[in-house]
């Protein structure tokens, strides 16, 4: 009889996708004017750049939106910002951090980057004191490194410039929160003492600790406690999270880390169909979201868990039954080729395994992510 050790196939698909601060009185970030597609909740941050009254709403939103990584709608948040103030260097830097993707493995393509690059040194042309300069130095420290085959190299600088600026700027929530971030981005996966991880979060719990309701706070803690060991430290952080920005699908996924992490196999379901839900209302420039596409493949993983196979198999026919174009992007295509490989092998259908065809749908450009087949044919592999 076959045998598979499931807890192997759980890490090749995870590896294959990735100060004390004051207590005072801000307004929240509200979402409003044409990048208005994320409803009026997104959470309190604190602008660390000058800008006129028109413009702060624009640009508290990008800044929200960039801690919450939907990075597309900040980008459009910090174009509104310049064109309501031009002579503020805050929309040039909003714009330069939405190509930067610590977390991700989605580093800027050449045309990003020289973009990027651009819109830092057209920031510093107009930063107006040392905290300004400091922020833009950090964005600097990433482009100065140029574009390499590994992103390692560019992520050390920006998490050493963000540490620069914590230091300096030890009350500022902003700094600290990217600093958080940044820092995750350089941890050792060999790191068994989680060192990194641990650091990250104890800044962020400051940041909560000052404002609750801080969007990058709850989003890095999640990220820097996502570990068996570590993940029972963020349950509040995570039940907290979905509540602070309703209507932006990765703020509704994230908590899910934390319940599957947990076996919170219901509050996953819930959280990740909410995500799905959320993202299909907002195309990622009128493509089907990777979002989208990554909370049905959750949704799948916690219903398998649950003993739900009909349910699983229903969100299996959700994904393949959407029609294109999608978003490209390594979630994307692992979130297609995961799917149907979770339900063949935890289930132990061992012909279905054997017989699944890569490139599934045809209309992805999966050029664009192949390593991401690799789970196709270890299914294939497997089922053989």
């Amino acid at each position: 009889m076959k045998k598979i050790y499931l807890w192997g196939l759980v890490v090749l698909l995870s590896s294959l996708v990735g100060v004390a601060l004051a207590h005072e009185n801000h307004p929240k970030a509200q979402a409003s004017g044409p990048a208005n597609i994320y409803g009026d909740q997104l959470g309190t941050v604190i602008l660390p750049f000058s800008c006129n009254e028109i413009a702060t709403k624009s640009a508290e939103r990008g800044l929200a939106l960039l801690h919450h990584m939907t990075y597309v709608g900040a980008r459009a948040a910090f174009t509104e910002t310049v064109e309501t103030d031009p002579d503020s260097a805050i929309g040039y830097w909003g714009q330069s951090m939405s190509y930067i993707h610590p977390l991700w493995s989605d580093p800027p393509d050449e045309a990003e980057f020289t973009r990027g690059k651009a819109l830092a040194l057209e920031a510093a042309k107009r930063a107006k004191n040392e905290q300004e300069r400091a922020y833009i130095a950090t964005l600097e420290s990433y482009y100065a490194q140029k574009r390499n085959i590994s992103e390692k190299i560019n992520l050390a600088a920006y998490a050493e410039a963000w540490r620069k600026v914590y230091e300096q700027f030890p009350k500022d929530i902003e700094a600290a929160s990217f600093y958080a971030l940044a820092n995750l981005a350089t941890v050792d996966p060999g790191d068994k003492s989680y060192s990194k991880q641990k650091q990250s979060a104890m800044i962020t719990k400051q940041v909560l600790e000052s404002v609750p309701d801080h969007p990058g706070a709850h989003h890095y803690t999640i990220h820097a406690l996502d570990y068996p060991t570590l993940a029972i430290e963020a349950l509040e952080v995570a039940r907290n999270y979905g509540k602070i920005a309703p209507a932006v699908p990765h703020a509704l996924h994230m908590p899910a880390h934390i319940f599957t992490r947990l076996g919170l196999w219901d509050e996953s379901i819930d959280m990740n169909r909410r995500s799905a839900n959320a993202a299909l209302k907002h195309p990622a420039d009128g493509k089907i979201s990777l979002h989208y596409l990554h909370a049905l493949d959750y949704l799948v993983y916690a219903y398998l868990q649950r003993g739900e196979d009909a349910k699983a198999e229903e969100v299996l026919n959700e994904l393949m039954a959407v029609k294109g174009p999608y978003q490209t992007h390594v979630a994307s295509a692992y979130s297609f080729a995961a799917v149907p490989a979770r339900i063949a092998l935890e289930r132990q259908q061992w012909a279905t395994a054997a017989t699944l065809e890569a490139q599934t749908p045809g209309n992805y450009p999966w050029q664009v992510n192949p390593a991401m087949e690799a789970i196709t044919y270890f299914s294939n592999g497997l089922g053989a």
